[in-house]
């Protein structure tokens, strides 16, 4: 994954498909990290055959030109989203837990 990544930067991807790609990955080890849920996302999400199609595309047929900045803004609150949601769940979970163990709240 970030061989490839480390590739396409080298040899001038566009900040537009580098992106995509960061994308890809953070994505897939943010849910992957997930107990259970991240079990059976990573079955169906697979970052780097995405990011190999990308690479194709992006140097054989001219796609994904361009810069990521009209992109970036939405990328930072989605990954923030994601991000919360995955702290808020831990908690929970370990609130959960604690209860069951001995009453104990946090």
């Amino acid at each position: 994954g970030i061989y490839l990544m480390f590739a396409m930067y080298k040899n001038g991807a566009s900040s537009k498909v580098m992106g995509k790609m960061i994308w890809n990955v953070s994505i897939d080890a943010l849910v992957g990290a997930i107990p259970v849920l991240g079990t059976f996302f990573d079955f169906y999400y697979k970052a780097n055959k995405r990011n190999m199609v990308l690479a194709v595309e992006h140097f054989e047929e001219g796609k994904h030109k361009g810069s990521i900045l009209p992109y970036l803004i939405p990328i930072l609150i989605a990954f923030l989203l994601v991000l919360a949601a995955s702290i808020y769940v831990t908690i929970q979970v370990f609130q959960f837990l604690f209860q069951l163990l001995g009453g104990l709240t946090l």
